[in-house]
Parts: C-alpha cells; structure tokens; sequence
C-alpha cells in the first residue's frame, strides 16, 4: 500500500503522475507484464460475471480479491492463481492504489493453492509448435526422400487435424514396426469431399481405434481443410501419395526406405526426425504433442470459436477446459496481441461464477 500523503495544488502535473507509473511498470519484465495482463483480464471478466461495481475494483475490496482468489484455487495451478493475483496487485501498485489483502492472507490462500491444483496441473504443460516453426521446418525437409515426404505429411495432418500423434503413428515392438490395420488408419480411410454449407474441399482420416473414445461403437475423424501456401496438409498428403505409393492394406504412412523395403511410420522414427528437423531450423524441440497444442492455438488465434476447436480435437466438453485450463500458461503470450479473441478465451475457460 503506497503511504498515505496529501497532493500539493500545483505542485505535480498530470504528465508527472504518468511518469511515475511508467517507473513503477519498469521494474517488471515485459514478458512478466504479459502474464500480469491476463490476470487482470481474468479479475475483470469475474467481476463483470459478479456484477461487481467500478468503486470495490479500484482499489479492489478485501471481499472481492480473496473471492477472486477463492474462485480460481482449485481449478488452476498455484503459478496461474500467484500469477493472476500478483497482475492485480501490479496494477494497484502502478496506480498507487491501496492493496486490500493482508500478508496472512495471501500466506493461505498460496497454500491452498498448492493443495487444491488440480492434478492435471502438476504436468508441466507441453510447449505449442506455432505456425511460423512449421514454415521453418518445412524448409528443412528433403521433399524428394521418402521417409521425409511421409513425416512432413503426418506432421501437418497432426497439426491441422488437431491430432495425437499416437493415432496416426505406430508403436514399435522389438525393433520393428507393430502396424495394426484395426488400430491404425490405412489410405482406405482417407476421404475428401466438399462441404455442404460452405463448398470447402475437406480430407478426413477415419482412426479406426481410438483409447479416448469410449463409445467404441464410434469411430473418430481427423479432418483439416486445404490451407494452402508452404505448410499446407493437403498438399504434403498427395505428394506422400504420388512418392511412397501406400496401399489400401498399409499403414497410411508407410513409406519406402533407402533399401526399397516399405516401412510403417513408427513414432520413435516420427519424433527422432522431427527433433533433427528443429535442430537444423533453429526451432525449439517441444515434443510432439506440441503439434496438437499448437493446432489448437493456431485455430483460436484465426478467432475460431472454442466450441468449434473442440469438436475439431474430439475433446468432451470438461475434457476441453481442463486442457486449455492446464495449457494457459503457455498459450497467453501468444493470444496477448489480439486483446478480444484473448479475451473471450479467457472467459470460456475461467471456472463458472455463481
């Protein structure tokens, strides 16, 4: 809380104040900032939900922080909650606002933070690859070998189906490629067709068997429409098409090796290579998850609705909050330039206020 003080008439101008906030904003990073910004954003959109009035935000009430904290302990991490509660507390202080939450306080909220994280949240959240790293990697790929031309084609189909890359690779087992047709997709799987509503060309892999569909009865789909330019997935599936040649009864990312034997797409050779790949771009390896992670925030950042990613990534309603929930940390700094569609994100996945 800034001391208390009388203001001289006269003595301080508007342009001084201002230049006093700017010092005190200085003494954080701007990455610190970014994270600081969601947080406040958060506490506005729980007020807005609350009703609560301008007067008991600026400065904040004691009622209103602690119950700003109570509603996100639990459903977050404890960074995200300090986190998001520090970027209201940063913006008092760089307002010079009295700050209404006792340090006992702030001591059991921290700890029930600690307890009460979900488990989920104990994981560290996989980084996204972006689309500017696929452009980076695409030029990295030797399109005239075959290994190569079926990675780059699982790697787009992946990021743009929002997929797992357990679904469309295989495992190994004892030293060789364990391809099952009843688990794993085959070029019979692979439609294209044309939107109805839209007139869109669309290509959708049928996976035969997926661990988290529990309606075994149902058959899940990976589908993207054509996006054209240097990373677009339906470009990289035909040339993996015209190049390796996989048959109806073949992993649908078999491809050809240097010896002419035809090899399914194992994810210990997928992940190996992709790490080369971010080696040779100057990209940060990010597991491949980062793939599913990263398609997921490209289409949020295109303003798609959350809804609609979620019926892209085959995610049951709860299943998807609890994800984005987990992965905020991570997708923030990305959203941060698009105030509205960050916005809205962060209203869809803080926890409902009654």
């Amino acid at each position: 809380m800034p001391p208390n003080s009388t203001r001289t008439p006269g003595l301080f101008r508007p342009e001084d104040e201002a230049r006093v906030r700017d010092a005190i904003q200085g003494a954080w990073e701007d990455s610190t900032m970014e994270t600081y910004g969601a947080g406040l954003l958060a506490f506005h959109a729980i007020c807005d939900a609350r009703g609560i009035p301008e007067e008991e935000r600026s400065p904040a009430t004691f009622e209103v922080l602690i119950n700003f904290a109570a509603i996100l302990i639990g459903g977050y991490s404890k960074s995200v909650v300090s986190n998001y509660m520090a970027g209201v507390r940063a913006w008092h202080l760089i307002h010079q606002l009295p700050w209404n939450m006792p340090g006992d306080y702030a001591v059991l909220l921290s700890r029930a933070a600690v307890k009460r994280a979900p488990v989920a949240s104990l994981r560290r959240p996989r980084e996204p690859y972006t689309i500017e790293n696929l452009r980076m990697m695409a030029a990295k790929f030797n399109k005239e070998d075959p290994r190569d031309v079926a990675v780059w084609a699982c790697t787009t189909s992946l990021f743009f189906g929002i997929g797992r890359t357990g679904e469309l690779t295989v495992p190994t087992h004892y030293r060789k490629p364990a391809f099952n047709p009843e688990k794993h997709p085959t070029p019979a799987q692979v439609t294209h067709g044309v939107h109805r509503d839209t007139n869109q060309p669309y290509t959708r892999i049928t996976l035969p068997w997926s661990k988290a569909r529990k309606d075994k009865s149902r058959r899940d789909e990976i589908s993207w429409v054509p996006q054209g330019g240097d990373v677009d997935p339906h470009t990289a599936l035909q040339e993996h098409m015209r190049i390796n040649s996989p048959r109806d009864d073949e992993h649908l990312f078999t491809y050809v090796t240097e010896g002419g034997d035809r090899r399914a797409l194992t994810r210990e050779v997928f992940q190996k290579r992709i790490k080369e790949v971010c080696t040779a771009a100057g990209v940060p390896f990010k597991q491949c998850h980062g793939f599913r992670i990263g398609g997921t925030l490209e289409y949020l950042l295109r303003g798609v609705p959350c809804a609609e990613v979620q019926v892209m990534g085959r995610w049951a309603s709860k299943a998807f909050l609890l994800y984005l929930r987990r992965h905020m940390e991570v997708l923030t700094p990305y959203m941060q330039l698009q105030p509205n569609i960050h916005g809205d994100f962060i209203r869809h996945v803080l926890p409902p206020v009654h």
